[in-house]
Formats: C-alpha cells, sequence, structure tokens
C-alpha cells in the first residue's frame, strides 16, 4: 500500500482508494486535476527502490467541479515527526540528511517557514510550531510579520544552516543520539529547536 506513493496506484489503493470507494457508494465520482511529484529522489518504505513520489494531486466531486481539493501525501515528513509512525508509513530521508549535514547551508530545501496562522492568533512557523512569532490579534499582522523577517532562527531554518548544530552542541551532549535517530533534516531541526532555552541560545549565536 506504501509503495503506492510512487506510483498512480495512489489513487486506487490506500486512503485515496477507501475514499473514493466511500464517496462512490454516496453517488459521487472523483476527477483527477493535476498530480505533482517531489523534487527528490527518495527511497520507496520497505524496499530499497528510489524514485519520485507523488507528492500532491488536486482533485474536484465531478458535480463540483469549482471547489477543488488538494491532496498531499502522508509519506513527506515536513514535520519532523516521522518517528510517530509505523516504518513504511512514511519516507526516511537518511539519505537527503547526509547531504544537509556535509554543507554549511542548503538554500531552499529547509524548513516551510510560512507562517501558520491559529485560531487564538498564534502565528507559528508551518513546519515547526513550536516557533511562535507573535499574535496577530494582539499586534497585528504587519508587527507579526515583521518580525518573521528579521528572525535569524527563522532565516537559518529555512536554509537548514547547520551553525544550529554546533550551537545545540553547546548547551548539549546528545546531539549524536539525535543525529542517529532522525528520519530526516527536517525530524533533526525540528528537535534541535525544540526548547524553547535553547531557541533563545541560538539566536543570540546567530546574531553574536
Amino acid at each position: 500500500m506504501h509503495l503506492a506513493n510512487f506510483s498512480m496506484d495512489l489513487f486506487h489503493k490506500g486512503v485515496f482508494g477507501r475514499l473514493a470507494q466511500e464517496l462512490g457508494q454516496r453517488g459521487h465520482q472523483l476527477q483527477i486535476l493535476s498530480t505533482a511529484a517531489s523534487e527528490r529522489i527518495k527511497t520507496q518504505p520497505g524496499s530499497s527502490q528510489r524514485g519520485k513520489l507523488i507528492k500532491d494531486a488536486s482533485f474536484v466531486l465531478q458535480q463540483y467541479p469549482d471547489a477543488p481539493i488538494l491532496l498531499t501525501s502522508s509519506t513527506i515528513d515536513a514535520y519532523g515527526r516521522a518517528e510517530l509512525l509505523e516504518e513504511g508509513e512514511s519516507v526516511r530521508e537518511k539519505e537527503f540528511l547526509a547531504e544537509v549535514l556535509g554543507r554549511m547551508r542548503s538554500p531552499g530545501q529547509g524548513f516551510d517557514t510560512d507562517l501558520m496562522f491559529w485560531f487564538n492568533g498564534w502565528a507559528t512557523l508551518f513546519s515547526a510550531v513550536h516557533v511562535c512569532l507573535g499574535n496577530v490579534y494582539e499586534e497585528g499582522a504587519e508587527t507579526v510579520l515583521a518580525r518573521q523577517r528579521k528572525d535569524p532562527l527563522s532565516r537559518a531554518l529555512a536554509d537548514f544552516d547547520c551553525r544550529l548544530l554546533d550551537f545545540y552542541a553547546e548547551k548539549k551532549d546528545d546531539l549524536d543520539a539525535l543525529v542517529a535517530s532522525a528520519t530526516g533534516p527536517h525530524h533533526l531541526f525540528h528537535r534541535l529547536t525544540e526548547d524553547a532555552d535553547m531557541r533563545l541560545h541560538m539566536t543570540r549565536r546567530l546574531i553574536a
């Protein structure tokens, strides 16, 4: 089932297949509008085969052609939480992790640092919700957006800046264990920045 994420079988098997079947029983038909594959080659879960997985797809119910629905593959660990899934349920990106750790920065290949807005007004990084840039209800969106543009930690995460590993090691002695157990760079940098005191230390070091 999980290997279907690397082929058009994704739309006939697994979660999407069950959705289509359930909708069909209710008299609806799905129409796939477009699909997009991952930019990087990835290793298929449970095998050594490598390829591009289907990252997302846009589809509609035929009765509602003007209301597209976006599907994002659950095999992508942009949130740094693949450790919570069973082996084979997400793509482990050890190769990408090794590539990131082999250079100081990886422009365009880091966290999704777009802001996520919460019902209570919080504005957090999309892929690291523990990084909160303020409250839009209390401060206004322009203030929060300006703060993000100036935030050195957000920029460092966006670039997978490997200086963060050195800053982490200045305070804690379990860096090697974190790297060894990381499912990919998103997971690693997510864990590096979970602690508020550590984020403060990293920010101070980045602006020093």
